[in-house]
């Protein structure tokens, strides 16, 4: 057991500081990804309207530019198309499908796929897939990045409607112009050792 000069002598080595704790909105993932009321559901349309239709175009060798719609997995393609401001009218929906839960999904491409669809000019249907879904998706087309695009104007209305009715709108409330959002933070007492320095004298013979 150590004496109590010891204790003191070790507390005395310490100074009181105060750390900060911040709350970030940049970082807040509960709410950042929109909100799917009904995951089964979504993969079940998905599976009708998307995925058979790829097998059987797969299946009679079609040539994938002669395909009747188009779909982007590449990130750098998914993200110019997103950021363009010259698509015409007609083409400026889309539903992006991202398998953000599945751990083979590179995660920092995951972070900007929020950001990059909300301050798009596009109307962007942002869905996020249950985990599994990657290995299912893999089985008709590669997705490098776990990611699937689609403009809705290639594709049965029916499908678009009920897939964004299941799926919230995002509300980044801090990316609006001339809105931010209150950042709160607070300090926690604690402590931290001294910094000291040891002089050295030298002696000369």
């Amino acid at each position: 057991m150590s004496s109590l000069k010891a204790t003191d002598k070790r507390i005395a080595k310490r100074r009181q500081v105060y750390k900060t704790i911040l709350s970030n909105p940049f970082v807040n993932e509960e709410h950042i990804w929109p909100h799917v009321s009904n995951q089964q559901l979504v993969i079940e349309l998905l599976q009708k309207y998307v995925l058979n239709k790829l097998q059987h175009l797969i299946e009679m060798n079609v040539d994938k530019s002669q395909w009747p719609f188009t779909i982007m997995t590449d990130f750098n393609k998914i993200y110019k198309y997103i950021s363009s401001s010259d698509l015409p009218t007609y083409d400026n929906k889309m539903i992006l499908f991202v398998c953000n839960k599945d751990p083979d999904v590179p995660s920092v491409m995951l972070q900007q796929i929020p950001l990059l669809t909300s301050m798009s000019q596009k109307e962007i249907i942002l869905v996020q897939l249950p985990k599994g879904t990657l290995t299912l998706l893999q089985k008709y087309i590669e997705l490098p990045y776990g990611m699937l695009l689609l403009p809705t104007n290639q594709f049965d209305p029916i499908f678009v409607n009920q897939i964004q009715e299941q799926v919230s709108k995002q509300n980044l409330a801090w990316l609006k112009p001339l809105k931010y959002k209150h950042t709160d933070i607070k300090l926690v007492k604690s402590s931290a050792p001294l910094i000291t320095k040891n002089k050295e004298t030298k002696t000369k013979k």
